[in-house]
């Protein structure tokens, strides 16, 4: 493995960390705000909100832990970084995947309980 292929999968390793990261802070708040609509749900809360997040890294590691570079010996460094910028299309894709699936669950949990609260 040369040194751009190592620098290459592990900027292509930080761009889908940080892409998950995104996704999990601009989802945080709203998803607290609804899990805060039932109080039935409140000691609830941090575990989807974990759940969330560990879903999300796992995803953009996993993604990123079975990239692999094909380019030819002697490639320049900025190959690497249009290669890793064009798989990052797969880490956003999967993540657009698992939050509709964690809406979807998280619906029917809400659906389920009904808007309930302890006043």
């Amino acid at each position: 493995m040369s040194l751009n292929e190592f620098l290459g999968s592990l900027l292509f390793v930080s761009m889908a960390t940080v892409t998950a990261l995104i996704i999990f802070f601009l989802l945080r708040g709203p998803l607290r705000q609804l899990m805060g609509m039932n109080s039935r749900l409140v000691e609830a809360k941090p575990f989807f909100v974990r759940v969330l997040f560990v879903t999300l890294m796992l995803l953009a590691l996993g993604i990123s832990a079975g990239k692999m570079f094909n380019l030819p010996p002697g490639s320049a460094f900025m190959e690497y970084v249009w290669q890793a910028a064009g798989a990052l299309n797969s880490v956003i894709g999967w993540s657009t995947v698992v939050v509709g699936s964690f809406v979807v669950v998280i619906l029917v949990l809400l659906l389920g309980l009904g808007r309930y609260r302890d006043q």
